[in-house]
């Protein structure tokens, strides 16, 4: 393949075959002898598929982060559930735990929060 000369723009055919190259693991000089594109052009082609594969990379990680929380501005169904504990004590009082879970509607969310009320 010829050398591109100064200022010469590297096609959409181009970009995709030297990213497929460099994807498959070959060198940046590698790649430049094969596809006759200069260095300094490939070396900027990778280091642009490297900060789109790092922002990509983030927005993941964000989005995974967020999954793991609740959403604060969708509404939640929150349930109570009552079990009555199995040891009685001799006195009179027995406890109860009280199971409460917040299910948010929208993202699937549950929090649970167990407490225990003593009766008399």
């Amino acid at each position: 393949m010829p050398i591109h000369k100064k200022g010469k723009r590297v096609t959409d055919a181009e970009v995709k075959e030297v990213l497929a190259l460099l994807d498959r693991g070959k060198s940046k000089s590698a790649v430049a002898r094969e596809t006759g594109i200069s260095r300094s052009k490939v070396y900027r082609l990778w280091s642009e598929k490297l900060a789109r594969d790092a922002d990509e990379q983030a927005i993941q990680q964000r989005e995974e982060e967020d999954r793991k929380k609740p959403c604060l501005q969708h509404v939640f169904i929150m349930e109570s559930v009552i079990e009555d504990s199995p040891s009685k004590t001799a006195a009179t009082s027995r406890t109860e735990k009280i199971i409460e879970v917040k299910r948010w509607r929208l993202c699937g969310f549950e929090e649970r929060r167990s407490r225990f009320l003593q009766i008399n």
